[in-house]
C-alpha cells in the first residue's frame, strides 16, 4: 500500500498550510437537517462518483436499483460501474437505508 502523503507529494507547495495546497486533505462536508418524512437513504461517495453523477442522478439510480433488488452491495457496485464507464477514477460508494422508510415503501409498491 502506498502512503497518501507520498502520492500527494508532487502537489505540495512549500510554505503553505495543508488546506492551502493544490490537493487538500480537508473533506468537503455539508450538513442538512433530516426530513424524517421524506429521507429514504444516505449515499456517501468520493469525487469519482460525484464528478460523474449529480445528487439527483444518484438518488434516482438508487431508487431504481432498489426496486429491482434489495442487495445494497449490488446497488453500490452498480453505481461504481456506471461511473467507471464514463471516467476512470477511484470510486467509492456507501449506501445506508433509513430504517422503515424505503423498505416499507418498497414492499408496498411491490
Amino acid at each position: 500500500m502506498i502512503n497518501t502523503s507520498f502520492l500527494l507529494f508532487p502537489f505540495q507547495v512549500a510554505g503553505r498550510d495543508p488546506t492551502e495546497q493544490l490537493v487538500s486533505p480537508e473533506p468537503e462536508v455539508t450538513v442538512f437537517a433530516r426530513d424524517h418524512e421524506k429521507d429514504e437513504f444516505l449515499v456517501l461517495a468520493c469525487d469519482g462518483i460525484w464528478d460523474v453523477m449529480t445528487n439527483e442522478d444518484v438518488s434516482d439510480f438508487v431508487r431504481h436499483q432498489l426496486r429491482i433488488h434489495s442487495n445494497l452491495e449490488t446497488v453500490c457496485s452498480s453505481i461504481i460501474d456506471t461511473c467507471l464507464h464514463k471516467v476512470l477514477d477511484c470510486s467509492t460508494a456507501l449506501l445506508f437505508l433509513i430504517p422503515g422508510h424505503f423498505i416499507a415503501s418498497l414492499f408496498i409498491a411491490a
